[in-house]
């Protein structure tokens, strides 16, 4: 009796671990090969960027100067950021002329509140329905897409419609290679699955 439960909670484990190990290789290679193409984005209503790794920021400028949308909403500024903080230290690939242009730009808000993917989603959805928003181009990471994403579609009303742009600041080959590509995906993914867990108990 104690060897056949023993051997059902080997089982069991085997199981559980090879399903948890199949997800990871999974979603690295769903983060690995969710790509847009920039220009392929069509004309939305607005752009919100989720802030964290470096690029990210920079990319949403570049929509905006791309007029892919009229309004941008920078999501979890910290401290007391100014859109002319940002402006300085997200412009690599700006020109001086770009960098007047978004100086001058009227419709970039920043969203100080915010310091987790949930509460990107929220007050997100608040600015949204404040600013009669129907369609946006969500910007943040590759690796960090999934959750953001399957925030952002909770707490949304499901007539906006939601466009990824997953950015990637590296080529494929050289995450691949990267021991700290996999360290990072790993935590991604043990958030994404606390995550699901989450919103599902709020169905």
């Amino acid at each position: 009796m104690i060897k056949a439960i023993f051997k059902s909670l080997t089982l069991a484990t085997l199981i559980g671990i090879t399903t948890i190990l199949l997800g990871y290789f999974i979603y690295c290679v769903v983060i690995l090969l969710w790509s847009t193409d920039r220009q392929d984005i069509r004309a939305h209503d607005a752009i919100i960027v989720l802030t964290g790794a470096k690029g990210r920021i920079e990319t949403g400028f570049q929509f905006l100067l791309d007029e892919k949308a009229p309004d941008l909403l920078i999501s979890g500024v910290i401290n007391n950021a100014t859109i002319n903080d940002l402006i300085e230290t997200n412009s690599d690939t700006l020109s001086d002329e770009q960098k007047r242009q978004l100086q001058r730009h009227c419709c970039i808000d920043l969203d100080h509140v915010a310091d987790t993917t949930a509460t990107n989603a929220t007050e997100s959805a608040k600015w949204i329905d404040n600013n009669n928003v129907q369609s946006i181009i969500l910007v943040t990471s590759s690796s960090h897409m999934p959750r953001a994403y399957i925030q952002f579609i909770f707490a949304l009303d499901k007539e906006i419609t939601i466009t990824p742009y997953p950015y990637r600041p590296e080529r494929r080959l050289s995450l691949v290679i990267s021991p700290e590509f996999w360290q990072y995906a790993g935590r991604e993914y043990i958030k994404f699955g606390g995550t699901i867990i989450r919103l599902l108990q709020q169905i």
